[in-house]
């Protein structure tokens, strides 16, 4: 990966998003704010995502399971302000499980903060 056309952050999230906050993920054992965050980001979203789609091993679950999962992990396998923030944005229906629409009411009560939200996630991220 060291010659792949790609920034240092989406490498990092690529190589990192299976550390766990606790120091027992992989590749490196990395633990809290070692990880970098760009990938504890990831780990969040990608875990809530694998849960709520399909396998070929097993079905998907529902989003209150996934959501109850997350929250379980918090403090184990995900830095527990970044799972406080997407508790908050699936609360709020900003973020949906795997193929589940986002609602046309909350896409319109969010556009204004959208771009906000990208220049603090960027700022965080970077």
């Amino acid at each position: 990966m060291q010659k792949a056309p790609i920034s240092e952050t989406a490498k990092a999230c690529v190589l990192h998003h299976h550390e766990r906050w606790d120091g027992t993920g992989y590749p490196a054992g990395l633990q809290g704010e070692q990880i970098p965050r760009s990938a504890r980001i990831v780990a969040v979203l990608d875990m809530f995502d694998a849960l709520t789609a399909d396998r070929p091993y097993r079905p998907a679950r529902t989003e209150r399971e996934a959501v109850e999962y997350v929250r379980s992990e918090s403090g184990r396998a995900f830095e527990p302000q970044l799972v406080d923030c997407f508790l908050s944005l699936h609360k709020e229906a900003v973020i949906r499980g795997a193929g589940q629409p986002i609602p046309s009411s909350t896409q319109r009560r969010w556009a204004p903060k959208r771009e906000r939200a990208s220049g603090y996630l960027a700022s965080l991220i970077e």
